[in-house]
C-alpha cells in the first residue's frame, strides 16, 4: 500500500497532497504552501480568511460587495467605483435642481431657507450624507486608480520594505562612473 496514494489521502492531512517534485518546494520556497487550501500558491497570491480562498495577486477584502479584489477583478472593482462617483454626482445634481427650481419658493433668502427646510427635507439630508460619501468614495476611486496604474496594491502597503544593497557591487559602479 502506497502511503502517497490519493486516494488513500485524508484531509486532515493537506501537504500530502501537494506533489514533492514542484518547482516551488524544490526551490525551498515553503511559504507558497497554502495548508488551508492544499495548493501551492502562485506568486503574490494570499489566503483570505474571509471568503476562505487564495486569490491571486490579492488587494484587499472589500466588506462592501463581499469579494475579494484581485487579480480578476480590479478593474472590475476600478470601474465600480467610478461608476458609484458617478452616480452620487449626478443624484446630487438632480436633488439640487429640484431644490433650486421649486416654483413655491419664495424669492427671499431667509424665506427660501425656511422653504427649504419645512418642505424639502428629504433631499436636503440627503444632499448631506451625498456631499460627505462623495469625498469619501471620490478618495478611494483616486487611491485605487493610482495603485493600478502602478501595479500596487492595499496588500503591499501593509508590508515593510526590505532593501538589499551589495556595497561589492555599489562601489564598482561608483568607480566605474565617468
Amino acid at each position: 500500500m502506497n502511503i502517497h496514494d490519493p486516494q488513500t489521502m485524508k484531509d486532515d492531512e493537506p501537504l500530502l497532497k501537494i506533489e514533492k517534485n514542484n518547482p516551488a518546494l524544490l526551490a525551498g520556497n515553503w511559504s507558497q504552501l497554502c495548508t488551508t487550501c492544499k495548493i501551492v500558491r502562485p506568486l503574490r497570491a494570499k489566503h483570505c480568511s474571509t471568503c476562505d480562498r487564495c486569490v491571486e495577486q490579492f488587494d484587499h477584502h472589500c466588506p462592501w460587495i463581499s469579494n475579494c479584489i484581485g487579480k480578476k477583478n480590479k478593474w472590475d472593482f476600478f470601474m465600480f467605483l467610478i461608476l458609484e462617483v458617478s452616480a452620487m454626482v449626478i443624484t446630487g445634481a438632480v436633488s439640487l435642481t429640484r431644490v433650486l427650481t421649486d416654483p413655491a419658493a419664495p424669492s427671499s433668502f431667509g424665506a427660501w431657507l425656511s422653504h427649504l427646510g419645512m418642505h424639502h427635507v428629504g433631499a436636503l439630508s440627503f444632499l448631506i450624507v451625498d456631499f460627505f460619501l462623495f469625498f469619501g468614495v471620490a478618495v478611494l476611486t483616486a487611491i485605487q486608480a493610482s495603485q493600478v496604474s502602478q501595479a500596487s496594491s492595499v496588500n503591499y502597503a501593509k508590508l515593510p520594505v526590505v532593501v538589499h544593497v551589495s556595497f561589492s557591487t555599489l562601489s564598482e559602479q561608483l568607480y566605474s562612473l565617468p
